[in-house]
């Protein structure tokens, strides 16, 4: 069974202890997407359109991997055939392939070279 994130698990259970059993999905949403909670929306400017964004949001795919470099040895990704991959693997993968494509195009490392995936 995936470990869950203690942080959030804490987080969105001290949000809920003392909260009525919720209703419907809706509820759920505005719960966790309040002001102050986990995954409060703001509404700012994207490419020039305004749209709901989240406000904890990371601004950067460098400031993304740093925050998960936190999380170590915690369960990142599980695939449909069961492997899991914890966040420091992915860490590791992603260096390895901005290494690799660094040497491969002889561009420098920057967040635009970045790749996040596996």
């Amino acid at each position: 069974m995936p470990r869950r994130d203690p942080v959030l698990w804490i987080r969105v259970r001290a949000m809920t202890e003392n909260a009525p059993p919720l209703q419907s999905y809706e509820e759920a949403q505005a719960l966790l997407t309040a002001p102050g909670a986990p995954f409060e929306l703001i509404e700012e400017e994207v490419l020039g359109e305004k749209m709901a964004v989240f406000k904890a949001r990371a601004s950067s795919l460098r400031e993304l991997l740093g925050r998960s470099e936190s999380h170590g040895d915690a369960t990142y990704l599980i695939f449909d055939d069961g492997r899991q991959v914890t966040y420091a693997e992915h860490l590791r993968v992603v260096a390895s392939v901005a290494t690799a494509l660094e040497r491969a195009t002889a561009l420098p490392f920057s967040p635009r070279t970045a790749p996040s995936g596996l």
